[in-house]
C-alpha cells in the first residue's frame, strides 16, 4: 500500500477530521508529505478540507463519478467502434463476455473500462450497489503464489503467519474486476484466471472448497495478443483496439485541450487564457504517450502558470503563452504547414487566444476523480512555507520553478584566470566567461579546456558588438540544435540570460544556436575532420607564421598553414608552394579555403584556386591577428567558407567603415526550386510585385545539380549580396535566411522572413492584401487539379502560387486580360478545362482561359518534372 493510501485508510477508519499534524504523527511520516497526500485525495474528491485553521481534512465515500460512454470525447467517431463492442460484451447474457483492451499507454483503457462499468450500471446490467474493483497486474508479477493469494485470497494457516483474507474476486462479486497490465501475468496467473472465467469457480490459497462468484473480467494491455497463452485469448472473446492520439482527429484533440483547462479552471476557480500558439503546439505536437501525455503536459504548464499566478500580484488569472511550453511541445509548431486547413477549421485564423471560466463542467476530462499530478498544492504549501521565512518573492519563484521543472541550480563563483587571453579579452567579460563554463561543467558534467573559454569569450565579444549594431546573423540550421543538443540549447538559453542581464542586450534565438554548438563541438580536443582550411599569406620574412602561431597558441589548436613571402620572393613561389600543398592534401581541403592576407597579389589566388579545383574560396584583405584568431575559431566550429567570408567583412565594414567591394553590392533575394526555372519564374514574378525594386532585386536560380548550383551561387554573390532565399529546397551549406514557399502563405512566418531581410512593412501589407482573399481559393483548386494529375508537393506549392496570383489579378477592376502565349497539349487542356468549370460550378468563380491555359502548360512541365 502506497504512503497516500495508509493516509487515506486512516481516515476511512475514523469519522472524525484531522490536521495534518495529526495524520503525520499517526502514521510517523513527514508533515509535509502527510499535507500534499491530503490535498491529493481532497483534489480527487476523495476528502474534504474545512476553512478553519488549522485545516482540517475528513474521508468521503469513495466512489466512480457518472463517467458515461456518451462523455467520451469521439464518441460518435474515432471511438464508436469501441463504445459498440463494448456495450455488447456488457449486455451480452447471462453475465456479459469477459474483455481485453487493447491500446497503447495513454490511450485510456482505465476510463473506458469505467465507462463499461457505468453503462452496466444505466442499462441495469448490473445491481447499483455493484463493486468496480482495480488491481495492476505488474505489482505481483514475479511471485505466482502472492498473486494468486492477491486475486483469491488466502485462508487461515496457508504459510507461515497467514491469516483469513478475501481476494480481489470476492471484492468483485456481482460487479467488475478490471486487470491493468494484465500481460504482466505469468503463465501460471493466466491458468489460474482462465479456470475461473471458465467456470466461475475458485479456491482461496489453503482453502479445501471451492467458492463461486460472478465477476465480469476485463484486462487492459498494451500488448498485442501473441503475448498471451492461446488458451487465455480464447476465453476472451471480446477483443477491443482503442486506437493512439495521432490516429484521433485534430478536433478530438482540441476537444480534450479545452475540456482539460476547464477542469483546472473549475479546480482552482481561476480564468485561464491560453494563446494561439500554444494551443497549436499541443494540437500537434508527437505525444508517444497518447492522451495521458498531453494530460501530465498539459497539467506542467498550468503548474508554471499557476506559479506565476501565485508570485504576480498584476495577473487576474492563469495566462499561458508559447514561451511557457517546454521545448519539445513548442516544437509541435514546426509542423503547422502540415495541418494549416484543418488547424484554421478547429480555431478561427482570427482567434489569438482561448479564455477558459470557472464553472462549466464538460466531458470525462472534468469528471475523471483519478486526476494525477496535482502540484498546485505543492506550489501553495512551498509558497506559505517560504514566505514565512521571508524570501523574497523573485527568489522563492526561482526556487518553486526549478523544483517544478528540475532545472539545474549550479553557479560557480571561482575564475580562472590567464593573463595572455586578458590581453586580447577586457576582464568582466573574461570573468563572466569562466563562471558560464563553470556552471556548463557542472551541469552537462564534462570538462572544457581554457581555449574552449576563450573562443568562447571571443565569440560573445563579437556577437555583443553585432546586437548593438543590429547585424543579425541566422543559424543555419536552428531546428536541428534543439533536436540533436537539447540539454547544451537549454544550458545556451540560460547563459543567454545571464550574459543579457550584465550587458543589458536581447540575445536573438539564432546568436543562441550559435552560443549551444560551443558546449557540445568544442568539447573535445580532437580536431574536427575537412573543416574549411585557412591560409595566411603575408609579406615579409616571417609575418605569416608569428601571426598564425599566436592565434594557434591562444586558441590551442594546430589548424591553419602559413605562407611567408620574403619582399624577394615573387608572387608564382607562393602560388606554386599553395599547389604543391593542395596536391598533396587535396581530400583534406574540399570544404574550402580562407585566404588571409594583407595586399597586392595574393588577394587573385582565390579565384584561381576555385578555377582551376573547384573548391569553394574566401578572401579576407588587411588581416590582423585578431582576424586569425576569429577565423580559425569559426573554422573549427564547423563554419562554411561563406559563413566565415560574410562575417569577417561584416566586422571589418562595421569597424572602419571604408568603402570595400561590399558595399557597392546590390540587395538580392534569391527565389530557387528543383523543378527548373518554371516555377522559380513565376515565384520571381510574383515577388516582383509584392517587393520595392529599389530595395531588393528578385534573382532566380534553379536548383539542378550541386556544384552548378554552387559555382553560380559564388558568382551572383560577387555581385549582389544575398540576404535572403525563397524556394522548395534550402540549402544547408548557405548562410541566407531561407523561406519555403509553401510558409510563404503564413502570415508571422512571412513577417519574420521580411523582418529579417530588412524589407518594410509597406511591402509586407501589400504581400497580405494579394493572397488573404485567394489562398483558399487557390488551394482548393490545387486540390482538384491533384486528384487528377501526378504534381509533388514542390509543383503544388508554386501553383498555389501562380493561381493564387491569377485570382487577384483578374478580379481587379484596372485588370487587362493579357493573352498566354504558351503551346499547350490539347488533352491536358481539356482536363484543366473541365477542372476549372467544375470549380466553377462548386464556388461561382474560376479562372478565365488564358489562365486557365496558362495552368495546363505549368501543369503539363511540372507533371513531367514530378514523374
Amino acid at each position: 500500500m502506497t504512503k497516500k493510501e495508509q493516509v487515506w485508510q486512516y481516515l476511512c477508519d475514523h469519522s472524525q477530521a484531522f490536521s495534518a499534524s495529526d495524520v503525520a504523527n499517526a502514521l510517523l511520516m513527514d508533515r509535509t508529505n502527510a499535507s500534499r497526500y491530503l490535498n491529493e485525495l481532497v483534489k480527487e474528491q476523495r476528502a474534504t478540507k474545512s476553512d478553519e485553521r488549522p485545516v482540517k481534512y475528513q474521508a468521503l465515500k469513495a466512489a466512480i463519478g457518472d463517467i458515461s460512454f456518451h462523455d467520451l470525447i469521439g464518441a460518435h467517431a474515432s471511438l464508436k467502434n469501441a463504445i459498440q463492442k463494448a456495450k455488447a460484451a456488457m449486455l451480452y447474457p447471462p453475465h456479459g463476455l469477459p474483455t481485453l483492451l487493447f491500446g497503447e499507454t495513454g490511450t485510456g483503457k482505465t476510463l473506458f473500462a469505467e465507462c463499461m462499468y457505468q453503462f452496466a450500471l444505466e442499462a441495469q446490467v448490473l445491481d447499483e450497489a455493484a463493486p468496480f474493483i482495480t488491481f495492476n497486474c505488474a505489482d505481483y508479477a514475479q511471485n505466482p503464489q502472492l498473486l494468486f493469494s492477491h486475486i483469491f485470497g488466502v485462508t487461515k494457516g496457508a504459510y507461515t503467519d497467514a491469516e483469513t483474507k478475501p481476494g480481489l474476486v470476492a471484492q468483485a462479486n456481482g460487479g467488475v474486476l478490471f486487470l491493468d497490465e494484465i500481460h504482466r501475468l505469468p503463465p501460471e496467473g493466466q491458468e489460474m484466471l482462465f479456470t475461473f472465467i471458465d467456470k466461475g469457480i475458485y479456491r482461496p490459497l489453503g482453502a479445501q472448497e471451492e467458492l463461486s462468484a460472478t465477476v465480469q473480467i476485463i484486462g487492459a494491455t498494451t500488448e498485442t495478443s501473441s503475448t498471451f497463452l492461446e488458451t487465455f485469448t480464447r476465453r476472451i472473446p471480446m477483443q477491443i483496439e482503442l486506437p493512439p492520439l495521432e490516429q484521433r482527429t485534430l478536433g478530438e484533440r482540441f476537444e480534450i485541450i479545452e475540456d482539460f483547462l476547464q477542469q483546472e479552471s473549475n479546480r482552482l476557480n481561476q480564468t485561464i487564457e491560453i494563446d494561439r500558439q500554444s494551443i497549436l503546439a499541443f494540437l500537434i505536437y508527437p505525444t508517444k504517450g497518447n492522451v495521458g501525455q498531453l494530460k501530465r503536459d498539459l497539467k506542467l504548464v498550468c503548474a508554471k502558470a499557476f506559479l506565476h499566478f501565485s508570485t504576480t500580484k498584476e495577473q487576474t488569472g492563469l495566462v499561458i503563452t508559447k514561451n511557457d511550453l517546454p521545448l519539445a511541445i513548442q516544437k509541435g509548431l514546426l509542423r503547422v504547414n502540415e495541418f494549416t486547413e484543418s488547424l484554421n477549421d478547429i480555431l478561427h485564423p482570427k482567434k489569438t487566444q482561448l479564455i477558459v471560466e470557472p464553472g462549466e463542467t464538460k466531458g470525462v476530462w472534468s469528471q475523471d476523480p483519478t486526476a494525477k499530478m496535482d502540484v498546485y498544492q505543492t506550489i501553495t504549501y512551498t509558497l506559505d512555507t517560504l514566505e514565512e521565512n521571508d524570501i523574497p518573492t523573485l527568489d522563492l519563484e526561482q526556487l518553486i520553478e526549478k523544483d517544478v521543472e528540475h532545472y539545474f541550480d549550479s553557479y560557480i563563483e571561482d575564475l580562472s584566470h590567464s593573463s595572455m587571453y586578458q590581453e586580447i579579452i577586457n576582464s568582466t567579460l573574461w570573468s563572466l566567461v569562466n563562471q558560464l563554463y563553470d556552471q556548463a561543467e557542472t551541469s552537462l558534467q564534462r570538462q572544457y579546456s581554457e581555449k574552449n573559454r576563450f573562443a568562447f569569450a571571443l565569440h560573445v565579444q563579437a556577437m555583443l558588438e553585432r546586437i548593438r549594431q543590429n547585424r543579425l546573423i541566422t543559424y543555419p540550421d536552428l531546428n536541428s540544435v534543439r533536436r540533436n543538443h537539447l540539454l547544451e540549447f537549454q544550458l545556451a538559453m540560460e547563459i543567454s540570460l545571464r550574459i543579457e542581464e550584465m550587458y543589458q542586450v536581447e540575445i536573438p534565438l539564432d546568436e543562441i544556436g550559435f552560443l549551444t554548438m560551443f558546449f557540445v563541438e568544442e568539447t573535445s580536443d580532437k580536431p574536427i575532420p575537412h573543416t574549411v582550411a585557412v591560409m595566411v599569406i603575408m609579406h615579409g620574412e616571417s609575418t605569416a607564421s608569428s601571426m598564425l602561431k599566436t592565434a594557434q597558441t591562444l586558441l590551442g589548436t594546430t589548424k591553419g598553414i602559413a605562407f611567408d613571402m620574403p619582399l624577394t620572393m615573387k608572387t608564382e613561389q607562393v602560388y606554386q608552394a599553395i599547389q604543391k600543398e593542395l596536391h598533396q592534401h587535396l581530400e583534406s581541403y574540399q570544404k574550402g579555403i580562407v585566404f588571409l592576407t594583407d595586399m597586392g597579389s595574393p588577394n587573385t589566388f582565390s579565384q584561381l584556386i576555385t578555377t582551376e579545383y573547384q573548391i569553394p574560396t574566401e578572401t579576407i584583405s588587411f588581416s590582423s591577428t585578431m582576424l586569425v584568431i576569429e577565423s580559425l575559431r569559426m573554422a573549427s566550429a564547423g563554419r562554411t567558407v561563406y559563413e566565415i567570408g560574410q562575417s569577417i567583412r561584416q566586422s571589418l565594414l562595421a569597424s572602419f567603415k571604408e568603402e570595400s567591394p561590399i558595399t557597392t553590392r546590390k540587395n538580392a533575394l534569391l527565389v530557387t526550386c528543383y523543378t527548373g526555372a518554371g516555377v522559380a519564374k513565376l515565384t520571381e514574378s510574383i515577388l516582383n510585385e509584392l517587393l520595392d525594386p529599389t530595395q531588393v532585386e528578385i534573382l532566380t536560380l534553379p536548383f539542378l545539380e550541386q556544384n552548378r548550383f554552387d559555382q553560380e551561387y559564388r558568382q551572383l554573390e560577387k555581385e549582389y549580396e544575398i540576404i535572403g532565399m525563397i524556394g522548395t529546397h534550402k540549402d544547408r551549406t548557405k548562410a541566407a535566411p531561407f523561406l519555403a514557399v509553401a510558409d510563404f502563405f503564413d502570415l508571422k512566418i512571412r513577417q519574420l522572413f521580411f523582418e529579417t531581410i530588412g524589407i518594410s512593412l509597406d511591402t509586407q501589407q501589400k504581400a497580405d492584401d494579394l493572397f488573404a482573399h485567394y489562398v483558399q481559393l487557390a488551394q482548393e483548386y490545387i486540390e482538384l487539379l491533384a486528384s487528377n494529375f501526378q504534381l509533388d508537393d514542390e509543383a503544388q506549392a508554386g501553383l498555389k502560387m501562380h493561381i493564387a496570383a491569377a485570382f487577384n489579378r483578374q478580379y481587379d477592376p484596372k485588370w487587362i486580360p493579357e493573352k498566354s502565349l504558351f503551346q499547350v497539349n490539347h488533352t491536358i487542356f481539356e482536363q484543366v478545362e473541365h477542372i476549372n468549370q467544375r470549380f466553377i460550378s462548386q464556388y461561382g468563380q474560376g479562372l478565365v482561359d488564358d489562365e486557365v491555359k496558362n495552368v495546363a502548360y505549368l501543369v503539363e512541365n511540372l507533371q513531367y518534372k514530378a514523374e
